[in-house]
């Protein structure tokens, strides 16, 4: 079996990453950015980016759309918390490597709200959190 290194240093950002502790808006998330929020006032817009090595609340994953097209209903708050956890299990997987199964890390969501949905906002971003809403300290994906 192979022996353990030391752990290697967060890769470069890519080409368009945004830089470490720029406030950026829920359209310009990538997958692999880490990221605290600010004013979770229930109408979050912003998110500050930090680096995956120091203490962060989520790293996103993914985004996912929802299959209802322009116009149709605001399917509800309850109905998009119920849904979306499992509608961001494949974006967890592909990202972190492996099955999700609740130990360790979490999967967390940002919805539309009724606005957005009006608007036609149909994005459910893809959170990854330590367990029971921890704070992450390294990153999750590998």
């Amino acid at each position: 079996p192979p022996v353990a290194g030391p752990t290697p240093p967060s890769p470069a950002p890519r080409p368009g990453t945004p830089e470490l502790g720029a406030v950026i808006e829920m359209a310009d998330l990538e997958p692999g950015t880490c990221v605290d929020p600010i004013g979770l006032d229930g109408d979050l817009e912003y998110l500050k980016v930090m680096d995956c090595s120091a203490t962060h609340a989520f790293e996103i994953a993914g985004t996912v759309q929802r299959p209802e097209a322009a116009g149709d209903a605001f399917p509800g708050d309850r109905e998009l918390a119920l849904t979306s956890n499992r509608d961001c299990r494949p974006a967890f997987e592909a990202h972190v490597g492996r099955p999700y199964d609740g130990e360790g890390l979490a999967i967390n969501t940002i919805v539309p709200s009724r606005g957005s949905w009006q608007s036609g906002d149909r994005d459910i971003i893809c959170l990854i959190t330590g367990e029971n809403g921890a704070p992450l300290n390294q990153p999750a994906g590998g």
